[in-house]
């Protein structure tokens, strides 16, 4: 029988509760807790509308109870006030002035100098903050309480919003923060020149960036839910050696009004359910918050592909009332040690010279990294193109599933949420503090592989011409449904120029023309998404030649091989089986080429997707981090 230890402790979020909640209220919404993103409306619309509707579903569950107050997380503020409020049906039109002819009655002027009493339009229910201070309530929740109650009635669904206006002179306004998660179509923008004038978030271009509203009601009276707990991750290894003991950490939410203080856990292996236990806890845990508990000493003893099933019931003792979230399922692979190579991961970056938080990124990557010899590669896209970007850098950004930003780093184009953290919806995350990284690299380099890949290089000073051989050993089936081979150079120790030689400062970095740029990614031997792998016997070998374009320095350039797994469905299916780099500079010197070998032009390149059509180039549109946040541009 396994044991099962239980530990209770609250998670960190990157921001703190919006309120403290007890038994008699809840703060609901369709988003998450955590802003990664703001929107920004700007031009000449002065006054900004966004809301959130809250559909017959949630008025069916919470009928006869009140909403008291809204919360919205703001991403930025101009003037010194704004609103929310509550309205069972939105306004066809909203009048902007009451006299624009006026300027002492213009309801701009008014709004944005604190004078909202004197405005024209009244929602039904609303409420309004004091937003003088501005960047202090910058990337926090504030709720707001509404100037009366709004009641919920069964199957009416109502409409929560926010509005905010621009100061006089302002020509932007950051409305409210965005969540990183697939966009809800209940969530709505106000367009005031578009015919609709409301607008779902889902059809705008915001869409690109997989982001939700932040904006959360209070609902308090008796019909609350009482016992609903929620499973949100099962946390451990995914590649286990055969006969050891590993442990899985859960975290489990109360999602209800009662403080639970017990609650059932259950767990299966390959479908098979090992034990089922009461877990409790003398203080419980309220609304809102997390508790953990560990499963220990869990073991396969034969290699292949297994599962962990983890499942949460019984709040309370009592049945819980949405149990469509209470199991989290883990796939594993489980492998002999004596099938097992080294590992050297690959790190590919996303940067941009116009991305001025991009230096401070790559200062942390070399902290992180500072005691290791590093595979790395840096493609210059996923913000806008620059001199260095070339058309398999915008290729690549596929693997952010969703909009790009910068800075960004992916490790052996594995997504991390399993291990790292919550919210990415492909391989590429944001290089956060130096332990962070590293312990996103720590964790990938003990994942095990059952291939090798070896460089080998030739060097032709008076044509140069460069000769590459990648090799290596295979010793069991490496479970990659589409193995490619890739074979990329990279140059560092690089200045931007233009194309007529006047230099290119970089954005965020004090050393502006004098910044170095390393590890840029310049050429693929291969094609783009690399070259089919036979990986069936127990070796490979194949040779790439190219000539190297006479602005390149071979001395400051590397040549790097890696195996990966594609899938043209599936970006997170697309990790990477091992890697190797060398110098070009250690290449031996030779005077003519005698092999036979495939031909690769460097400075010509066709770019094909991954069914292997040709494609066109991105349309260049970006995200670059603000602080910690990131702005759309």
């Amino acid at each position: 029988m396994k044991k099962i230890l239980l530990y209770f402790a609250m998670l960190l979020l990157a921001i703190p509760a919006t309120a403290q909640e007890d038994a008699g209220s809840l703060l609901l919404g369709y988003c998450n807790e955590t802003p990664f993103s703001g929107m920004v409306l700007g031009g000449a619309r002065r006054e900004s509308f966004v809301c959130v509707k809250f559909d017959e579903e949630f008025t069916k569950q919470y009928a006869g109870c009140q909403v008291s107050s809204v919360s919205v997380c703001m991403a930025g503020i101009v003037g010194k006030t704004a609103g929310v409020w509550i309205a069972e049906e939105l306004p066809v039109e909203v009048p902007y002035m009451s006299n624009p002819a006026d300027r002492t009655s213009d309801d701009y002027y008014k709004m944005a100098t604190g004078n909202y009493k004197g405005y024209a339009y009244h929602f039904p229910y609303e409420g309004w903050m004091d937003v003088s201070k501005g960047q202090d309530l910058a990337w926090k929740w504030v709720e707001q309480p509404l100037d009366n109650a709004y009641t919920i009635q069964s199957g009416v669904p109502f409409y929560a919003g926010f509005r905010v206006f621009v100061a006089p002179g302002s020509t932007s306004n950051a409305v409210v923060a965005l969540e990183n998660g697939g966009t809800d179509p209940r969530c709505y923008v106000y367009f005031p020149d578009s015919q609709d004038h409301w607008c779902p978030l889902a059809q705008t271009n915001m869409s690109e960036y997989g982001s939700n509203l932040m904006i959360k009601v209070r609902v308090s009276g008796g019909a609350l839910p009482t016992n609903d707990i929620s499973l949100l991750a099962v946390q451990g290894d995914e590649f286990l050696k055969t006969g050891e003991k590993y442990d899985y950490r859960c975290v489990v939410r109360n999602s209800a009004a009662n403080v639970v203080k017990s609650f059932d856990v259950s767990y299966s292996l390959d479908g098979v359910l090992q034990t089922t236990k009461t877990l409790t806890a003398e203080k419980g845990f309220a609304y809102n918050e997390n508790a953990g508990f560990t499963l220990e000493g869990i073991s396969f003893a034969t290699p292949g592909e297994h599962e962990i099933s983890v499942t949460v019931s019984a709040p309370n003792g009592i049945e819980d009332i949405h149990p469509e979230d209470n199991t989290q399922t883990l796939k594993l692979t489980v492998y002999n040690a004596a099938d097992a190579l080294p590992r050297n991961v690959l790190v590919e970056t996303f940067t941009g010279i116009t991305c001025s938080n991009c230096p401070g990124a790559h200062e942390r990557e070399a902290e992180a990294f500072k005691d290791l010899d590093v595979i790395m590669v840096t493609h210059h896209s996923g913000y806008y193109d620059d001199v260095f970007t070339t058309d398999a850098d915008k290729s690549f950004t596929w693997f952010y599933n969703g909009g790009t930003f910068a800075p960004a780093i992916m490790m052996d184009r594995t997504n991390p949420n399993s291990f790292y953290s919550t919210g990415y919806y492909g391989p590429v995350f944001l290089p956060a503090a130096p332990s962070e990284i590293r312990s996103v690299y720590d964790t990938l380099a003990n994942v095990p592989t059952t291939v090798d890949v070896k460089l080998s290089a030739s060097y032709t000073p008076s044509t140069r011409q460069l000769s590459v051989t990648v090799s290596g050993d295979v010793l069991s089936d490496p479970l990659a449904a589409d193995p490619r081979l890739n074979v990329w150079l990279t140059e560092s120790n690089l200045k931007a120029v233009r194309a007529d030689g006047k230099p290119l400062a970089q954005s965020g970095s004090s050393l502006g023309e004098n910044y170095i740029h390393n590890n840029v990614f310049r050429l693929t031997l291969t094609p783009t998404w690399g070259d089919k792998a036979d990986l069936s016997g127990t070796t490979y070998e194949r040779t790439y030649t190219c000539t190297l374009d006479e602005s390149w320095k071979p001395e400051n350039m590397e040549i790097v091989g890696f195996l990966a797994n594609i899938d043209g469905a599936d970006c997170n299916n697309c990790r990477v089986l091992n890697a190797a780099k060398m110098a070009v500079a250690d290449a031996s010197i030779v005077d003519g080429i005698s092999r036979q070998q495939t031909t690769v032009n460097c400075q010509q390149s066709t770019v094909r997707d991954l069914q292997g059509r040709i494609v066109s180039a991105s349309n260049g549109r970006g995200v670059v981090l603000v602080g910690s946040k990131k702005v759309l541009k």
